[in-house]
């Protein structure tokens, strides 16, 4: 399994898991599971196309503790966030903690538009 470590260094979050695969992991959500497992499997459920459980990304961003935890989360937010996720301003609770925490948003939207420029997507 993909650490947190080797997601944060990478833009990218490797292949999508098949349906099978999708469904057990949907399943090992429902179990007391760590906040690094939690994302990973977060993240490989956002991979296979079903964003159903972006309200447990969301509600791990605002309460994370852990720095690298909050960068990835934020860094997926990000990625599968919609126009209708940005207006909702409990969304982005976790921002009125820290200014480094922000900038650290704003850094990856701006990199998140970057990406969508060069594709030629946005």
């Amino acid at each position: 399994m993909v650490t947190v470590n080797e997601l944060i260094k990478s833009i990218w979050y490797g292949p999508a898991p098949t349906a099978e695969e999708a469904q057990n992991i949907k399943g090992s959500l429902k179990e007391e599971i760590s906040e690094e497992e939690c994302l990973i499997s977060l993240i490989q459920l956002f991979k296979s196309g079903d964003f159903s459980l972006k309200h447990t990304l969301i509600y791990l961003m605002n309460s994370t503790k852990d720095e690298k935890i909050l960068n990835l989360c934020i860094h997926v937010f990000c990625s599968v966030c919609t126009h209708e996720d940005l207006r909702k301003v409990e969304h982005l609770n976790f921002l009125s903690e820290y200014q480094k925490r922000m900038l650290m948003f704003l850094r990856h939207v701006q990199e998140r538009r970057y990406l969508l420029k060069l594709f030629r997507i946005f």
